[in-house]
């Protein structure tokens, strides 16, 4: 049958999905990649990365090494710890995560960063902060391609007064292989 599918954008609320077959693609608009809203939170305050302000710091213990000068100590490494200011912001927003009796798994992950400054901040590193969140907090069973399908919808956006992250955990539906029989037919 088809080899892959393409998602590529969506038009009045549906998605349009190219079908690839024999190299050549074939258009179907009428076929759509529904969402079914399983959970959603706001976490207050100004979303923070990990990867910025990183800190460097010793660890001794067996079979470790330092590399200081061209000489290697032995009982020493380096970690490398997300910064104070993500710690602290990691647990101001495991309160606000809610109990799932059982984590999500292939999901379309929908963030929304309401940011109280304009500064240039990487959307990706955003997403990964509150994707190991979601995981600590245990909302979802691991932050992989097969447990986080998508994150479309997901923006950086300014709001001074009220900086915030708003969190959006959908379902997502491919249509199946009797939708795409029935489509071959006509």
């Amino acid at each position: 049958m088809f080899q892959r599918y393409e998602v590529t954008q969506k038009v009045d609320g549906k998605t349009i999905i190219r079908k690839a077959r024999k190299g050549r693609f074939v258009l179907y608009s009428d076929v759509s990649v529904r969402y079914k809203l399983l959970c959603s939170f706001t976490i207050p305050g100004d979303p923070k990365t990990k990867k910025n302000q990183s800190m460097p710091i010793l660890v001794h213990g067996r079979d470790c090494t330092k590399i200081y000068h061209n000489h290697v100590e032995k009982g020493w490494r380096i970690i490398i710890i997300p910064s104070a200011i993500y710690i602290k912001y990691e647990k101001h927003s495991l309160q606000y995560v809610p109990l799932v009796p059982k984590p999500y798994d292939q999901i379309n992950l929908r963030v929304l960063y309401y940011r109280e400054t304009k500064r240039k901040v990487d959307l990706v590193n955003l997403q990964e902060a509150t994707c190991d969140i979601l995981v600590k907090g245990e909302l979802i069973l691991d932050d992989n391609a097969t447990c986080v399908v998508s994150m479309d919808g997901s923006k950086v956006l300014y709001d001074k007064f009220n900086p915030r992250t708003e969190i959006f955990i959908e379902r997502m539906y491919v249509p199946d292989k009797q939708t795409e029989l029935k489509m071959e037919e006509t």
